[in-house]
C-alpha cells in the first residue's frame, strides 16, 4: 500500500494493528479480548482523525474496505461540507467501475443514519441521503478461501487502491478550514 500511497510511508506495524488480547494474568475470565485482527493504514496511525483503509481479518466475516467512522462533531460537519460543497466529486468517486465492483457505496449501518437533514442543510440537497450518514464507510466481504489463497494481497492491495479517492476526499474536508 505504501507504493499505491505514499501517505502510508512512515507506517510501521505497531502503527496500524490493534490490540487482539488483554491482560488475562489475573482474570478468572480467560476470554480474548477481541476474536478477530484488525488493521488500519491511516497516515500517523491508528489514533489519527483521518480516513483510513482497513482490512478485518475474523473467520466468517472478513472484509477490506475503509473510511471515517463515528468522527466527533466537528468532523462530521467538516465532511458534510465537504459532500454539500464538493458532491459531484463524490459522485464521480463512487461511481468509478472498481469502486462499484468491490464496494457498491457506502455503508448504510442500521442506527448510523439521521432521519432529517442535519442542521444547516437543506432537504433538497441532492447530496442529502450522504449528509445524514454518522459514518462515512464502505467495505467489501473477503471470503474465507480467499485468506488462505496465494492472491490474498494482490487482490486486497487492488480493492483498497479503488478506495484511495474516497480516502482522499474525506481527508481534504478534513483538512478544510
Amino acid at each position: 500500500m505504501k507504493k499505491i500511497d505514499p501517505a502510508l510511508e512512515m507506517l510501521t506495524a505497531k502503527d496500524c494493528i490493534f490490540r487482539i488480547n488483554r491482560d488475562i494474568r489475573f482474570s478468572a475470565d480467560k476470554s480474548p479480548y477481541k476474536t478477530s485482527l484488525g488493521i488500519v493504514l491511516q497516515p500517523g496511525g491508528k489514533r489519527m482523525s483521518r480516513a483510513a483503509y482497513y482490512f478485518h481479518i475474523e473467520e466468517g466475516a472478513s472484509f477490506a474496505g475503509g473510511g471515517l467512522w463515528m468522527p466527533e462533531s466537528a468532523l462530521l460537519q467538516k465532511v458534510r461540507k465537504e459532500i454539500h460543497y464538493f458532491f459531484p466529486d463524490l459522485t464521480e468517486i463512487i461511481g468509478k467501475p472498481n469502486f462499484k465492483k468491490y464496494y457498491g457505496d457506502l455503508d448504510i449501518e442500521e442506527g448510523q443514519k439521521l432521519s432529517r437533514p442535519p442542521k444547516g442543510f437543506d432537504a433538497a440537497d441532492p447530496a442529502i441521503e450522504y449528509l445524514k450518514l454518522k459514518s462515512f464507510t464502505t467495505s467489501s466481504a473477503i471470503s474465507d478461501d480467499l485468506l488462505t489463497s496465494e492472491s490474498l494481497i494482490n487482490d486486497i492491495s487492488i480493492r483498497l487502491e479503488a478506495l484511495k479517492p474516497f480516502i482522499q476526499f474525506i481527508n481534504r474536508g478534513l483538512d478544510s478550514e
